[in-house]
């Protein structure tokens, strides 16, 4: 099929639009993919607000999939129709299945990150991760189409209609469009250099802090989970710290007992009350491991990692106090980092919540290595600088973030020596770059898979980065040169 054919095709436009989406589903697709790290804590939560074990991801990946062939394959008999009828006329039912697959995939998609969106910044952390494999390769292929495209152009703008504009600014914009490609594909990789790209000595492996003692490890802040993750060289372990109605801290992440107890079972009729509106020696009747077991919703039982004594202490685990907790990190010499669960104003311990805490590590921190409270609370600045207390951490100390820093800002925080902790990193790539960037520690509720990692997945000096980048420019710069001297030498 030429050009002069498709030109005076009627109905070209369905096939354009059919192109437009396919790219947006495959567009789509392929972010969902980059996110896989995550399928399992998305399909794991999902189930938990449902009430029913559910693979959602599994589910919409079918669900792209089914749409991209059904529109491929619209796509085959538009373009099998030109050379018969030289015509593109779909039915009814095929334009309005074209237009329901875009709203709707669209719509699902944006529904999709909007409840998603603390996971779509790894979207582009991937594909920054990737940035040479995408960029070498596109660079080589725009090289190499320069030549064709250079030659072919003053044809192929012979061709364009009168509509909409004239010829010359359809040209006009397509050029740009062109050399916007090009700039863009050769000038990203210098000015916004990847993570791995490093120019100082390759930094040491960040320390592992297991995230809720390894929520994907085991029941999450349990002394039991922490108790595997030691196995796997952590140097410390992150806990969420609750009071009770009688004024025991314990350890618990939500405000209710729903998701990482038996609460239903025990107490039914209290079951979506506050964690924190029991007593101590009720949260003791409630077993806070056996749904891990059960469920299983990160494959870790299925993986075979634990033995038959791990399940069983699982199966049999309790919600332990911070007294527990303390003790715990002591004895196996490792840091602690916890963030504290306020009660509401109505609870009994409201106003003495942080005293409480602070006192219990005050009288129990002997020997502790460090604790890590990411604060600025003036209530917790003030009570540690009147006791003088030089264990207890806070963001004076180091920066405990959610990774928001850039790779730059990383960078410099490495070269001054400030330590900085980031979570919750759940992706070797991302750990790859954080390693690269030289932060002091790593919060993960994957300490398992990170433990045999000798190094990043890839890094290389900035030096070897920069020649890579060299040679592909002047290779560029010498096909342009003589893509433009033969035609030259054609015009004459």
């Amino acid at each position: 099929m030429n050009l002069k054919k498709f030109q005076s095709t009627q109905g070209k436009k369905w096939l354009v639009f059919a192109i437009i989406v396919e790219l947006n589903l495959l567009l789509f697709f392929v972010m969902i993919l980059l996110f896989n790290s995550y399928w399992l804590e998305i399909n794991y939560y999902v189930s938990f607000w449902l009430g029913m074990q559910i693979n959602l991801i599994l589910l919409i990946l079918l669900l792209f999939i089914a749409a991209l062939l059904f529109n491929l394959y619209m796509i085959y008999k538009f373009l099998q129709s030109i050379p018969e009828t030289n015509t593109i006329e779909p039915s009814r039912h095929q334009k309005l299945a074209l237009l329901i697959i875009f709203f709707l995939f669209n719509l699902l998609a944006i529904i999709l990150f909007y409840f998603t969106s603390s996971y779509i910044e790894i979207v582009f952390l991937k594909i920054e991760f990737y940035s040479l494999l995408i960029f070498i390769p596109t660079s080589l292929l725009l090289i190499f189409l320069l030549y064709p495209l250079i030659r072919s152009f003053p044809k192929v703008k012979n061709h364009f209609s009168m509509k909409v504009c004239s010829p010359k600014t359809k040209s006009i914009i397509i050029l740009i469009g062109i050399m916007g490609l090009y700039s863009f594909s050769f000038l990203y990789p210098i000015l916004f250099i990847p993570a791995s790209v490093i120019d100082y000595e390759l930094p040491s492996k960040p320390d592992i802090i297991a995230h809720r003692g390894g929520s994907q490890l085991g029941p999450e802040n349990t002394l039991e989970v922490a108790e595997v993750a030691l196995d796997y060289d952590i140097v410390g372990w992150e806990v969420d710290i609750a009071i009770s109605y009688d004024g025991v801290p314990f350890l618990m992440h939500d405000d209710t007992l729903e998701r990482t107890t038996d609460v239903e079972e025990v107490f039914p009729e209290k079951n979506s009350e506050r964690a924190d509106s029991f007593k101590w020696k009720d949260l003791q009747k409630l077993n806070a491991g056996s749904w891990f077991v059960e469920f299983d919703p990160f494959n870790t039982v299925k993986s075979g990692i634990l033995s038959k004594d791990q399940l069983k202490n699982y199966e049999d685990a309790k919600i332990p106090s911070f007294e527990e907790v303390l003790n715990f990190t002591r004895e196996n010499d490792l840091i602690l980092d916890f963030d504290t669960q306020h009660p509401p104003e109505d609870h009994p311990y409201y106003e003495t919540y942080i005293g409480i805490l602070f006192n219990m590590t005050i009288e129990l921190m002997d020997d502790l290595s460090k604790i890590m409270i990411p604060t600025s609370s003036e209530r917790w600045l003030d009570l540690i600088e009147e006791n003088d207390v030089e264990e207890i951490w806070t963001y004076a100390d180091y920066d405990n973030t959610g990774d928001g820093y850039t790779n730059q800002e990383y960078r410099e925080f490495y070269q001054q020596d400030f330590p900085i902790m980031v979570y919750t990193i759940n992706s070797l790539e991302r750990f790859s770059q954080l390693w690269c960037l030289g932060v002091s520690w790593v919060k993960t509720d994957i300490p398992h898979k990170y433990v045999d990692i000798e190094e990043p997945l890839w890094f290389m000096p900035s030096e070897s980065y920069l020649i890579i980048w060299i040679v592909i420019y002047i290779v560029g710069i010498s096909v342009a040169i003589i893509s433009g001297i033969s035609q030259q030498k054609t015009k004459k």
